[in-house]
Formats: C-alpha cells, structure tokens, sequence
C-alpha cells in the first residue's frame, strides 16, 4: 500500500519484479536452505504476489476479453493443474520452487477466467465447495494440533481410519470455530485499535510461551520430576543419554583416512588422493542418514584404514532432489575407480514401502502394504551403474526398530523392546528385495548382503548392557554401532578384503 500513491502501472512493475525475485530466492533456497526457504515470507512472497497481480488487473481492466469457449478451456486448465498437483507433488519434491510454479499458475487461471458461464466456476460455486472454502482457515489451524497430539498417543503413527476419523473432526471443529468466533467476531463493532493491541497482546504471549518453551526443552523438568516415578525418570534419562545429540555430531573423522562429506571435492580429494598413496585402494559407502551408521560400523570395526563416506541424510537415488549426492558420488567413482576396492551402497529399507496408512502403521500392526519393485529396480540400476566402475555391494538395511521409545506409554512401560511384527516384516522386505534382484538378473545376488542375517537378531530387546542400541525409529546410537563394529568386524573383513 506504500507504493499506492505513486499510481497503478508503477505498482503493477513492482509486482511483478517481485514476483521473479522471489522466485529465484525461492528456487535457490529450496535446494540450499530448504528450512528457511519453506517458513520464511520472501521466498513464499511470488506464490501471493501473483494473486495480487491477477486481482490488481481485473480490478483495474476488469475481464480479459476472450471467448467463453477460451475461458470455459483455460479455467479448466487452471482446475486441473490444482488437482494435479495432488498426484505429483510429495515429500521428495522441494518446496515453494518452480515445482509450485504449476499450481500456482492454476490459480491464477482459475481467477482470471472462471466466469459464471464457464464449468469451472459451476463446480466450485457450488455450496459444498464454497462451504469448505469459508472453513479453510479454521480446517489448517485445527488439523495440526489434532494429527500432532494424536500420533504422540499412538506412537508416531495413524491408521487409515484415525486419519479419516480425523479429517472429519477437524471439519467439524473448523465448522464450529467459524459459526461461533469467526462470524460473531467479523460483526462485533470492534475498533482497530483494539483489534490491533488484542491481536499483539496474544502474538506476544504465544513468543513468550514458545521461548520459554524452548530455553527449558519442553518443560522437561517438570515433565520427569512430576509426571514420573523414580523408575520411570530413570528410564528416561538413560533414553536421554543415549539420544540427546544430532547424527551429524556422532560422524567418525579420524583425521586421518577414515572421513566423509556430501561429495569428495576440494580438500577432501586432495585428503583422499593423500590416504590411496599411503594406504592402498578405498573402502566407499555412499548411502543416507542410514548408510551414516554404516559408515561409522565399518570405520570403527577399523579393520581397514582408508574408509570413505558419501554420505547425505534423506536422498534417495530414485528421489526428484538435484541437491542429493548420488550422481556426485557416481561421478566420483568412475573418476577414481583405480583407487577404489569396493564401494558399499546402504539406505533407509522401509522408505521401500507402500501402504495406504501412514508408515510406521505397518510395523505395530496387521495393514496391508506392498514393496515398491520400482524403487528397488532403481536401486539395482544404479548398483549396476557403479559397478562398472568399481565392484559394488548393496548392503541390504538392517531391522529399524520403528519403537517410539520417547513417547510417554513406553516411557512408564519400562518396556523398551521391538515389537516382533516390526521384525517380521523386515525379514519379509529382506526377501523380497533378494527375490527383485535374482529376477532382475542386472546384479548379481552375491552382490547383496542381508544385514538383518548378518545380525541374526533373536533378542529384540533394545537394551544390550548399559548401551541403548537405537537412537530413534531408525537409527543406531553411537554406542550401538560400537556394539555391531565389534559383532561383525569379522563378517566385513572377509567381504571387503
């Protein structure tokens, strides 16, 4: 509104540049500061901006002078690219990036040609539609908190059912919210100077809650001095012990030959170029955050004194992130193949499948869910790639413990011990990708080593002496991968000799 005054066409350039600047700091974030990038305005501002462009030019020209026929088309368009959306947009795709340009440019569509005439404004002019558009807002604060404290009851995890059962909850709470609040608040003759100093008292509140929050870790004094026995809070400081640091923090660097990076670039090459001269041909594991506890195992068995980590948390090789590290690590191998013995390729096992609940209902109870053969082929080509260059392992995933050992109930259970269905449907996994890859005949089976029968796990027990075996759902702690370096140190000696 500040640059109003100085008239509608200025505004209208300014729009626009914003636009583009927005979407090029948006473009970049999403694949270097993704976090930020995500929350922060400036690089979500092109997303609104283009909104406000739409709405500034009917309001200033009113309708585009096309045919219904041409409205009737585009508007549709605009819908589809919305719902379109839905189907190739996950958790894999960066976001806000060109990747929302799509969407975004359906809704401008839609409010630019979607006149009374044409099917788009007849659907969504229809009660139902128009029904939850008045609900919107209500529906996005309600579901958060519901879906929160709800997976913090079960664990982390939803059923197809208690998300349904949610979803309807949330309608019904957005639909009180805004009859009860939102209308009588819109009415109230309220000026805005109260409205404002209301408004900033409750922002300030809320900071000061969150800070509060934050400087005491949850509360979490009051947590276990309150809420817990003594057996418990003993329980619960030794989880903390054993889990309270990042994965980044716990990576081995020897400072000598046994380190790692996202790619070996720069210094790192020079270091590995340093470590072959003075040791011999590379041990390389390239993986996730998964393949992180892999490398660290391998490079505490110490068996071996040039080991080398590509490593970066959340990519897989069938993922839609350019930033991820595995055509690098490619790259990399195939330009020092003579100075590398084998490589290891280890990742995430449960990222493999497909259930229509949310994931981690399929290792605490009877859903049904499915191996994805696509992402396993996509493995096996790139096993297939590498080993063209360098003789390469998959080193299948090892039983995830998928037990919420944080969470309240297992807190005063005492009871921290993988549920035999988990296991049960890691060994099934274990097999069926043996099964993929003999079918594929593209690698050979001897080139995958099951580390669930490396481990041979019969006690599932998470607890081995004073050492809690499991960081998380999914990860090793620092002292379970000492307790595995020392258990297969032989096992990784004979193959990677």
């Amino acid at each position: 509104m500040i640059f109003w005054r100085f008239g509608k066409k200025p505004l209208f350039a300014l729009i626009f540049i914003g636009i583009i600047l927005s979407l090029i700091a948006s473009q970049w974030g999403a694949y270097n500061k993704p976090g930020a990038t995500f929350f922060f305005l400036p690089t979500r501002m092109w997303q609104i901006l283009m909104g406000s462009f739409a709405a500034f030019y009917l309001n200033m020209r009113g309708e585009i002078k096309i045919s219904d026929i041409t409205s009737n088309a585009l508007s549709f368009i605009g819908l589809i690219l919305i719902i379109g959306s839905y189907f190739f947009l996950d958790n894999t795709v960066p976001l806000p990036s060109l990747y929302a340009l799509p969407v975004t440019l359906g809704t401008v569509f839609i409010i630019f040609f979607a006149r009374p005439k044409t099917l788009t404004h007849k659907i969504l002019s229809h009660k139902i539609p128009v029904a939850i558009g008045l609900i919107s807002y209500s529906i996005y604060l309600w579901h958060q908190p519901l879906f929160t404290f709800m997976r913090h009851i079960n664990d982390g995890h939803l059923t197809l059912t208690s998300m349904i059962s949610l979803s309807l909850l949330t309608i019904i709470l957005a639909g009180l919210t805004w009859y009860f609040i939102e209308q009588p608040c819109r009415k109230a003759n309220i000026s805005m100077r109260k409205t404002f100093c209301i408004s900033l008292t409750f922002l300030i509140s809320f900071i000061l809650i969150g800070l509060v929050g934050i400087q005491t870790k949850g509360f979490e004094k009051f947590y276990y001095s309150i809420k817990l026995t003594p057996e418990q809070k003993e329980t619960y400081l030794f989880i903390k012990k054993h889990t309270d640091y990042s994965l980044l923090d716990a990576m081995v660097d020897n400072g000598e030959c046994h380190f790692y990076d996202e790619r070996i670039v720069d210094d790192k090459l020079e270091r590995f170029d340093q470590c072959y001269q003075k040791h011999g041909k590379a041990i390389v594991v390239i993986g996730d955050s998964h393949a992180k506890n892999l490398y660290n195992i391998i490079a505490k068995a110490n068996y071996h004194p040039f080991v080398v980590g590509v490593l970066k948390g959340g990519c897989r090789v069938y993922g839609h992130l350019p930033d991820c590290h595995y055509k690098d690590g490619e790259y990399f191998v195939s330009q020092h193949h003579t100075k590398i013995n084998h490589v290891v390729f280890h990742q995430m096992l449960s990222d493999l499948i497909e259930t229509e609940n949310e994931l981690q209902a399929a290792f605490t109870s009877d859903i049904p869910y499915t191996i994805n053969k696509n992402k396993v082929n996509a493995v096996i080509d790139y096993i297939e790639r590498m080993n063209q260059h360098a003789h390469t392992y998959w080193i299948g995933s090892y039983a995830e413990s998928r037990f919420n050992m944080k969470s309240e109930k297992n807190i005063k259970s005492r009871k921290l011990i993988m549920p035999q269905n988990t296991l049960n449907v890691f060994e099934k996994l274990d097999e069926e990708i043996t099964k993929e890859i003999v079918t594929s005949s593209k690698m050979s089976s001897s080139q995958y080593i099951s580390l669930i029968k490396w481990m041979n796990v019969k006690d599932r027990n998470l607890v081995r002496g004073d050492c809690l075996i499991h960081k998380d759902t999914d990860h090793f702690t620092r002292c379970g991968e000492d307790y595995w370096a020392e258990k297969l140190k032989n096992k990784f000696s004979k193959l990677l000799k």
